[in-house]
């Protein structure tokens, strides 16, 4: 299993398939999937975005992958995929998602939010859960049917594809109702003001003495890596202490970006809070004092 490295961090090493769970399997992770996967290669995963936000150009992968019998998956943010050319157009066979930017809030008490998992034409019976159809009733009336139930509850358990359910029905609905209310224009709306934002805020905290894009030749979308005066662990408590969550710091994954933080805007993110959170920068220039 040939695994990009922008994957998010809890991905590779929580994820029991992407640990070498399963039997057989070898993980490799590299900066360049579509020259790294070769022959006897299982598959090949990427994100996007990545873990940093940032955007690649992931059509060389599933490409690649295609060459040599390899299954190309893709890890994406649906919202991403209402902006930019979705893993389907690009020739992926498997994408995966969360559902919380559905229009699911964040919650501590609920459970994880509803899953996507979208496959290629042909890989239907090798998909978990159920598979629901559109169809018509007696009267010509659109209708849905389970057309599809690969549960052990429904078939013999040798032959499931899904052996431990939970119901994320509740959740799973609203985002239905949120990409119903959407649609793709409001969906493309949302990702378009989380860009723009994100780049007016980037943009200015650049100008900053003692802050810059950590990735600056990278594209992103609404969410970029910061390079911060000083340790970002201790930025981030001095900000959280005015009020205000300045965003992930990234020496908890990787030693070498301990001046990092992770930045995220979204559609919810509005000009007066991005004024606040550059305001309340100026004075936290290098160095960054806190009394732990």
């Amino acid at each position: 299993m040939v695994a990009a490295a922008d994957l998010h961090p809890e991905t590779l090493v929580r994820d029991p398939h992407l640990r070498g769970g399963v039997a057989g399997c070898e993980v490799a992770t590299t900066d360049d999937v579509s020259t790294s996967i070769g022959a006897g290669d299982a598959c090949a995963v990427v994100a996007l975005p990545g873990f940093l936000g940032t955007v690649e150009e992931l059509a060389p992968v599933a490409q690649a992958a295609r060459a040599v019998g390899a299954i190309s998956i893709c890890s994406a943010d649906p919202i991403a995929c209402a902006l930019v050319a979705p893993p389907g157009d690009l020739g992926f066979d498997i994408t995966v998602g969360d559902g919380q930017p559905l229009g699911v809030p964040p919650s501590f008490q609920a459970g994880p939010p509803p899953r996507l998992h979208a496959g290629a034409a042909g890989a239907e019976r090798r998909m978990p859960g159920r598979l629901v159809g559109l169809t018509h009733d007696r009267h010509g009336r659109r209708a849905y049917a389970l057309t599809l139930q690969a549960r052990e509850q429904h078939i013999r358990r040798e032959r499931a594809t899904s052996n431990i359910c939970t119901n994320h029905a509740l959740t799973a609905l609203a985002a239905t109702v949120y990409m119903a209310r959407m649609g793709g224009a409001g969906m493309r709306r949302v990702a378009e003001i989380s860009v723009q934002r994100a780049h007016a805020l980037a943009g200015r905290l650049s100008a900053l003495d003692g802050f810059e894009l950590a990735e600056p030749a990278r594209p992103y979308l609404w969410e970029f890596a910061l390079l911060v005066p000083g340790d970002a662990d201790d930025f981030a408590r001095a900000m959280r202490r005015q009020g205000i969550v300045a965003g992930l710091p990234l020496g908890r994954f990787d030693p070498d970006r301990r001046e990092q933080l992770l930045v995220c805007c979204t559609e919810t993110s509005t000009p007066a809070s991005l004024d606040r959170y550059v305001e309340a920068r100026v004075p936290l220039r290098r160095p960054v004092e806190v009394n732990r």
